[in-house]
């Protein structure tokens, strides 16, 4: 740690250091280029400009003028962004104002900044000429960032979190704005930087009472090249403080902060009451699941599925096996929509782990426990922490996805599933990217979680002995479109199932080799 803390600190000296020869080179070059020409008129010495720069600074109008170009900048940020997010939101929203948009937002990018303020002498008292003029050069800018922020936002994760219930302020809250945040940061930075241009260039024209720009053409007026360069210096220099002050305010605001667990946390709660509390609260060994529908889909022209009929065995585990880009994937897709629209819960595994990224592994497995209205904050905190105590990442709940590996992340998604009170279950390669350890403790923990629960759960798989010591029947299927070929019942007991899969019986060897056998005759 203290390798790389020095590290930093000798690469920020050595950044300082060459900063610092960029100044004394410059600083020498104009030194020289002044003393050469010998005529203040056209370029002053570094002294006189030192002069003129004091008396700048300690001038009652330059503090009043620079307090109120500041005002002005600020203002007309507020105004782009306010009027940017609510034209970004919409053209996202719509595309025909998307469309509409298109060719003003276009007309103000390619109209020069001189054309703008000319143009608004005419229309706006001076005073208000550098707020139009910085407004309307931020407006594109901002609105640009929150479309292509909203454009990035991952519609199958917001599909997702539909399934364990987020409402339309948990997607805004959770997905939409968190994936919105780095492109609007970058935005109003940006934008931010072009106002501060634009303003004192808009008072240079407009040359409204006590401003930077009104100051520096009336030093033109008179001829005082000196306080003219001192004054640009100062507006560069303020500029960058402000922008640089900015940029860590924006940065600071924009920096999500996840709910605080004191690290003094533990599980104290003894696994009897915690698998109590796992029992889904609603009898529905009664309620039967409604039949689904003949799925038709194509993809390109091409038929994945094609009128697929398919039985949903209430409480029973269904293992489907087909190659890869049959049309497994789409038939849970289409299984999760058509009971998401009977009110039916379902968590649902896909083969992306789809985490919330911004909030700690505790938060992605709690937040769906709230939002079903089943758990208490505190049940559901509880539950997290058991399921996380069995896969072992109790020591990393205070972690976001990103810091954790794929094959944790896969574990803290397959956990997000188990523990949602669903009726269905959904897997998609469930147990891909885990090695034979943590594939048997996951295989283990489903087991107990499906004996106290009594899901309906499909689950596609590329493993023939997965299926054989976790399902109650398998299906064999192909594609183009998608078709049943094959449909075998098992006699797989979940109180044996990790071991069977690490040391399989006869029978079970038996029944992945025929299994085995029928895949391979199948014809590609």
């Amino acid at each position: 740690m203290k390798f790389f803390q020095s590290a930093k600190c000798y690469n920020a000296l050595k950044t300082f250091i060459a900063f610092l020869a960029s100044v004394l080179c410059i600083i020498t070059l104009w030194q020289f280029v002044a003393l050469k020409i010998n005529s203040s008129l056209i370029l002053p010495d570094i002294k006189i400009t030192l002069n003129a720069l004091y008396k700048e600074l300690h001038s009652t109008e330059f503090t009043k003028s620079l307090l109120h170009t500041f005002f002005r900048c600020i203002l007309a940020l507020l105004l782009s962004t306010i009027i940017g997010i609510f034209l970004g939101l919409l053209s996202s929203a719509f595309s025909f104002i998307n469309n509409a948009l298109k060719l003003p937002l276009w007309i103000i990018k390619a109209t020069p900044l001189i054309s703008i303020i000319i143009l608004a002498l005419f229309w706006f008292k001076t005073s208000s000429i550098p707020i139009f003029a910085s407004f309307l050069l931020a407006l594109p800018i901002i609105e640009g960032s929150i479309e292509q922020g909203i454009k990035s936002i991952d519609t199958t994760l917001i599909q997702t979190m539909r399934l364990y219930g987020f409402n339309f302020f948990n997607l805004w809250h959770y997905v939409k704005i968190p994936a919105i945040k780095p492109f609007f940061t970058q935005g109003i930075k940006a934008a931010y930087g072009l106002i501060w241009k634009a303003c004192v260039a808009g008072e240079v024209i407009a040359l409204p009472q006590h401003a930077l720009g009104s100051l520096l053409y009336m030093h033109q007026v008179h001829l005082e090249i000196a306080s003219v360069i001192a004054l640009t210096i100062i507006i560069i220099f303020t500029g960058f403080l402000s922008e640089f002050l900015f940029t860590i305010i924006i940065t600071s605001i924009m920096k999500v902060k996840n709910i605080s667990f004191s690290k003094s946390l533990k599980y104290t709660i003894p696994n009897e009451k915690i698998q109590t509390l796992i029992i889904y609260k609603k009898d529905n060994s009664r309620s039967p699941l409604p039949p689904l529908p003949s799925f038709s889909v194509s993809y390109g022209g091409k038929e994945v599925l094609s009128n697929f009929k398919f039985t949903l065995n209430k409480n029973k585990i269904t293992a489907i096996i087909a190659p890869s880009g049959a049309g497994k994937t789409t038939l849970l897709n289409e299984i999760a929509k058509f009971l998401f629209t009977q009110n039916v819960k379902v968590s649902y595994l896909q083969q992306s782990n789809y985490l919330l990224q911004q909030v700690s592994i505790l938060e992605n497995i709690m937040l769906p426990l709230q939002t079903c209205k089943e758990y208490s904050y505190s049940q559901a905190k509880n539950i997290a922490l058991f399921f996380l105590k069995q896969i072992g990442l109790q020591e990393a709940i205070y972690k976001t996805p990103k810091e954790l590996s794929g094959g944790e992340r896969q574990r803290v998604s397959l956990i997000r599933a188990f523990s949602y009170p669903s009726d269905v279950l959904l897997m998609d390669e469930a147990f891909q990217s885990q090695d034979i350890f943590n594939e048997k403790e996951l295989i283990s923990l489903f087991c107990t979680l499906q004996k106290m629960q009594k899901k309906t759960v499909i689950f596609t798989t590329h493993n023939i002995r997965e299926a054989c010591v976790l399902a109650d029947c398998v299906y064999i299927m192909k594609g183009s479109p998608l078709q049943i070929v094959n449909k075998t019942d098992t006699n797989a007991r979940l109180d044996v199932a990790k071991d069977e899969y690490i040391s399989p019986s006869f029978a079970t060897l038996h029944l992945e080799q025929k299994l085995t056998q029928f895949i391979l005759s199948q014809p590609v």
